[in-house]
């Protein structure tokens, strides 16, 4: 005799032993019927963490997030910063609220800036009292001239063979001369003015240069000149200068270069002014 089966019949049913085998070689087959649930025992201790378990399939890319600035607005000195989003959780726009700080203490002053332009001229103001009336000096001039065309050769002075007034006797000259002479001293106005023309053998362009030369030195800004192209041509040439005489006597010219030319219609007149400054 063996045993063969074993079965757990459904609960409440009634146990049974079968032979499956012969009476000479029993075979016996058990079904034990399942108790009645019992009541649930205590909780068993937690067993040991299993073993990890594969790793899964990678997920598909998801989209990726962006984040922009928005707009930054200045706030109120006093209220709370803030920051918000405009935009949504994947595209985010940030918008600022950031507010004005307190007033800082006035700096060091800073340094004098550039002089401004000259601002408009202001009224002219009342007129002064008269002065005390002062005392005119004696008229002191001399004029002279030459009518007839005169050559002259280049570094030459200019002669006047006629005098047409005379005032005083600071300023002298002898009718037919070159030489003017100031006896004294003080501040002096001249102008001369004559007509010029080539002279014999002139080349062209032929230029003309006259000047005042005082004690034989050229007064500064003190002379004229003028091309003339042809032997025909002629010029008007004028000079006028202010000039100071410190030693007396002084001799005063006019004097022609750049070449040899005529002077006609020649006129010089000097005009005493006062007293040296």
């Amino acid at each position: 005799m063996e045993v063969g089966t074993v079965t757990t019949g459904d609960p409440g049913t009634d146990a049974a032993v079968t032979n499956s085998g012969t009476p000479q070689a029993a075979t016996l087959d058990f079904v034990i019927p399942q108790g009645a649930t019992g009541a649930t025992g205590a909780t068993g201790p937690t067993g040991e963490t299993g073993a990890t378990g594969p790793t899964g399939p990678t997920g598909a890319d998801g989209t990726a997030a962006t984040v922009e600035v928005g707009t930054v607005t200045t706030g109120d000195p006093g209220t709370d910063a803030a920051v918000t989003n405009s935009g949504t959780p994947q595209a985010a726009t940030l918008d600022f609220v950031i507010p004005q700080g307190a007033t800082g203490a006035t700096g060091a002053t800073g340094p004098t800036g550039e002089t401004g332009a000259t601002g408009p001229t202001g009224a002219t103001g009342p007129t002064g009292a008269t002065g005390a009336t002062g005392t005119m000096p004696a008229a002191q001039a001399l004029s002279a001239y030459t009518t007839p065309s005169t050559p002259i050769t280049s570094g030459s002075a200019i002669d006047f063979d006629q005098n047409a007034t005379q005032s005083g006797t600071a300023i002298t000259h002898t009718a037919g001369s070159t030489d003017f002479t100031i006896t004294q001293p003080g501040v002096y106005y001249v102008t001369y003015t004559g007509t010029v023309s080539p002279g014999m053998g002139a080349t062209f362009p032929a230029t003309s240069l006259v000047n005042f030369r005082l004690n034989g030195s050229d007064l500064p800004d003190a002379a004229s000149q003028t091309t003339l192209n042809a032997a025909g041509d002629t010029a008007e040439q004028t000079v006028n200068a202010t000039f100071t005489v410190t030693d007396t006597p002084a001799t005063l010219q006019v004097v022609s270069s750049g070449g040899n030319f005529n002077y006609s219609l020649a006129s010089m007149n000097i005009h005493y002014l006062g007293e040296a400054g």
